[in-house]
């Protein structure tokens, strides 16, 4: 009897704990998903507005963002390519950095188990020919340092976000299913 309500307990505890740290809702906008043979232009994106704790180059990792992007689009099927120019017939993805957080060396070399984690948040729309708007996205991502001495630089893991990221948006696009990520600034 004991255990049965110290079990209830603790599994509402989890349950709570859970739904409270919650990164990010999802919504889902409908009529979004494009035609399989839509060519997508995706522009360099803007520079991040807030750096914390990063000491890598950010002046080209919009480009290497969006070139990300449309190899990850690439690999989809969807015919992508990066372009500061798009043409009119294309559908257009743009946006820019939010947040590049490299996280904390200390807390990745002493505690491991993801403390110290980078983070990196982006913006962007997605708009069809004509400059219709067809979505918006937010998105974030972290990454933490892997077991090899508790230890990776913020540059190694602000690139695993940019791949995380980069998935995440060619995954929505490909799909016609967005997310929006609230801002906690």
């Amino acid at each position: 009897m004991l255990w049965g309500r110290m079990r209830s307990l603790l599994l509402a505890t989890i349950a709570l704990t859970l739904v409270g740290c919650s990164t990010f809702q999802r919504t889902t906008v409908t009529d979004t998903s494009l035609p399989n043979d839509a060519t997508i232009t995706v522009v360099p994106f803007g520079p991040p507005t807030k750096v914390l704790s990063y000491d890598g180059p950010t002046e080209a990792l919009g480009a290497t963002f969006a070139a990300r992007i449309a190899d990850e689009l690439g690999k989809r099927g969807r015919p992508a390519q990066v372009s500061t120019t798009p043409a009119v017939s294309a559908t257009v993805v743009r946006g820019r950095l939010l947040r590049i957080d490299g996280g904390s060396h200390a807390k990745r070399f002493w505690l491991g188990f993801g403390a110290g984690r980078a983070t990196l948040s982006a913006e962007g729309t997605v708009t069809r020919p004509g400059s219709v708007a067809l979505a918006t996205f937010r998105e974030d991502r972290s990454a933490s340092g892997t077991a090899e001495l508790g230890f990776a630089g913020d540059q190694y893991l602000i690139d695993k976000c940019l791949d995380a990221l980069a998935e995440d948006v060619a995954s929505m696009i490909d799909t016609g299913h967005y997310r929006e990520v609230p801002v906690d600034e």
